[in-house]
């Protein structure tokens, strides 16, 4: 039995960016390497432990994108496990986007909102999986979450959770793995927490965060992007960490002045990245304003050579913290007027004014049903697509 594990794929981000479609497009391009390798090794199931979407109402393209992708694994009879992180999983009366991929079967949910453990047998290609799946949920909520985890009952056990363990030493957590029945799973996929990690144990089973597909911000820019392969055909669990390619690197410059940036950038241009890289410019000294000018100038010029895609410029604050002075070229946000797509897509005005009193609903299952239609229309689907793709 094999499985990919992947987390925290936040489709539908810009981030370090707002607005930037070619940002947004990288968060889409390495959810679909992710894919691709899952249908490359003949996996049984795509395992994803959370934030699979960026924002739990997100706009048509991250559900266009996300469509397209999961029906190559459906095509495949590959299973899409998945549970919800804290930013797509329900809010008050509205429906997760996970909600909404689960009844267009593309995908099978495993909890949506706080609480929401499920303990479930999954019926894969060769054979049956136990699955317990817990979403996001307020440290405060440990010991209700907790008394709901029961393992099913099934030779070959995971337990999938977007929770940030007392062990990674951060901040703030939610428990301790010592509170989790680890020992009665054969594989804990985690999620929530951006960077690659396996809990080191050698009594339990292999307990993983692959680490988000795209960093988020500069704190993550050191770090490569993984999923995880992993085979339960023997009576212990093996991990592959498989690097992703199609991700966006950060670079970050320390310098004091404009001379010094113009030193750097040469060296950026030599390394042989699949992606050019978001530059973070960190200021040591106080620049004037022509100084400043000067400086976005040779960055602006770095990105019309090739050598960047685009950059931020940081200064430390008296505190000794870093403070946001200003980012790259910027282009504006880059959307699609939904009006048009659906005037576009339909071309007829009576099905177009039925389609607009649908959209401009905030009833989730009214955008359950426009998907729906294009899942089963390929020509509408095709047609939706190429103008999402559109700057």
């Amino acid at each position: 039995m094999l499985l990919l594990h992947v987390s925290d794929t936040h489709l539908g981000s810009s981030k370090p960016f707002t607005g930037s479609f070619e940002r947004e497009k990288d968060f889409y391009e390495v959810f679909d390497e992710a894919i691709d390798i899952a249908i490359k090794e003949h996996v049984d199931a795509v395992i994803h432990s959370g934030d699979l979407f960026d924002d739990f109402r997100p706009p048509p393209r991250p559900y266009v994108y996300a469509v397209k992708a999961l029906n190559k694994l459906r095509e495949r009879n590959i299973k899409f496990i998945v549970v919800a992180g804290q930013h797509d999983m329900a809010k008050r009366a509205g429906a997760s986007p996970i909600h909404v991929l689960k009844e267009l079967g593309l995908a099978h949910s495993l909890g949506e909102s706080p609480g929401d453990v499920k303990n479930e047998v999954v019926k894969l290609n060769s054979g049956d999986l136990g699955v317990t799946g817990i979403p996001y949920f307020e440290g405060s909520m440990a010991k209700e979450v907790l008394s709901k985890v029961k393992p099913p009952e099934a030779r070959k056990k995971i337990l999938i959770a977007h929770i940030l363990l007392q062990e990674l030493g951060l901040p703030s957590y939610h428990i301790s793995i010592t509170q989790l029945p680890v020992k009665e799973y054969n594989y804990v996929a985690l999620g929530d927490y951006h960077i690659n990690y396996v809990y080191p144990n050698i009594r339990n089973p292999p307990i993983v965060y692959p680490g988000s597909t795209e960093a988020q911000d500069i704190q993550e820019y050191r770090d490569e992007r993984y999923v995880v392969l992993v085979d339960l055909s023997g009576s212990e669990a093996v991990l592959q960490h498989i690097r992703l390619e199609r991700f966006r690197r950060f670079a970050k410059l320390v310098i004091k002045n404009v001379n010094e940036l113009q030193q750097s950038l040469g060296r950026l241009g030599s390394h042989n990245l699949v992606k050019k890289p978001i530059l973070y410019v960190e200021l040591t000294s106080k620049l004037s304003r022509f100084e400043a000018e000067k400086l976005r100038t040779e960055l602006s010029r770095a990105v019309e050579r090739g050598l960047i895609s685009d950059f931020r410029i940081l200064t430390k604050t008296a505190e000794g913290g870093e403070l946001e002075v200003g980012e790259g070229r910027g282009e504006g946000v880059s959307t699609v007027s939904l009006d048009a797509v659906i005037k576009e897509t339909f071309k007829d005005e009576g099905i177009t004014q039925l389609v607009q009193a649908l959209v401009s609903s905030t009833s989730d299952k009214d955008v359950e049903l426009i998907l729906e239609l294009l899942v089963k229309d390929r020509s509408l689907y095709k047609k939706l697509e190429e103008l999402v793709r559109r700057k």
